[in-house]
């Protein structure tokens, strides 16, 4: 959302419709083969991908507010548009600046839409013997933890069933789930006590007197989640009632016995 000077926001609205309708979004870089499918993330190259969800306009932006839509969303781009005045004829216009993104999700996309594109990808990565991490990022509420929370509720059965289509002999599924809450650290499958993460001379990060789970199905999978959400420090904020006040690491480690030790273990975090 962009705050419009009073009186222009049906203006200012009027035509950034203009420019949607105009298909000029992404329209810059049209001929580049690897925009086509950036938005599968399945059929990449596994690295570091930035991927955009953008939040649909909360309600209280409404029709008579002095604000208006202030982005256009095509496949993996993103347009910002400004308004201004130009300096003699005073007619508004819109500035508009590009940036490409691995994926970008537009108001219109559900979790279980984001899902299909971003979890499954990385559970089947994950049954393929990758590590994978998925981060989210964001002011508050930008909608981290519904994010986060729609990747959660279907993780757990695609886990496994990846595992089972990959065929991947003797896994055995762990978990580990902790909270960060200032420099301190708790368990979070553990009635919250203490534990306490470290860097060591190499640069890994390592978590001392937090508990890992062995689970044997989905179910119990989604009973230890349900059970670390449920501990998360929250707290009421101005637009969102269960916004989190704390960071949370959810940790799913695959062991394979009798496989070399190079891929004996992957984690999804």
């Amino acid at each position: 959302m962009v705050v419009v000077e009073q009186g222009s926001t049906s203006e200012v609205r009027a035509l950034v419709d203009e420019f949607r309708c105009a298909g000029k979004v992404g329209a810059a870089a049209a001929g580049s083969s690897d925009r086509g499918a950036s938005s599968d993330l399945a059929s990449k190259e596994w690295g570091v991908h930035v991927c955009v969800r953008v939040r649909p306009e909360a309600s209280f932006a409404s029709e008579d507010a002095d604000c208006a839509s202030a982005l256009s969303c095509s496949g993996p781009c993103i347009v910002t548009h400004r308004p201004r005045r130009e300096l003699r004829s005073r007619k508004l216009v819109l500035s508009n600046q590009e940036f490409n993104f691995g994926a970008v999700f537009d108001e219109s996309v559900d979790n279980n839409n984001m899902y299909d594109q971003l979890g499954h990808a990385a559970c089947r990565r994950l049954a393929l013997g990758g590590c994978v991490s998925i981060v989210a990022y964001g002011q508050t509420s930008a909608g981290k933890t519904h994010t986060v929370g729609g990747l959660l509720e279907r993780m757990p059965a695609d886990i496994f069933s990846a595992l089972a289509s990959v065929g991947v002999p003797n896994a055995q599924i762990s978990c580990m789930m902790v909270e960060l809450r200032g420099n301190k650290c708790f368990d979070l499958l553990s009635d919250l006590r203490e534990a306490e993460m470290y860097e060591d001379r190499d640069g890994k990060i390592h978590l001392k007197g937090a508990e890992t789970y062995p689970v044997a199905s989905a179910d119990e999978l989604r009973t230890l989640l349900a059970r670390a959400t449920a501990l998360r420090a929250t707290a009421i904020t101005e637009h969102n009632e269960q916004s989190s006040r704390s960071h949370a690491l959810y940790r799913f480690i695959i062991t394979t016995e009798g496989a070399p030790e190079s891929s004996a273990q992957r984690v999804l975090a």
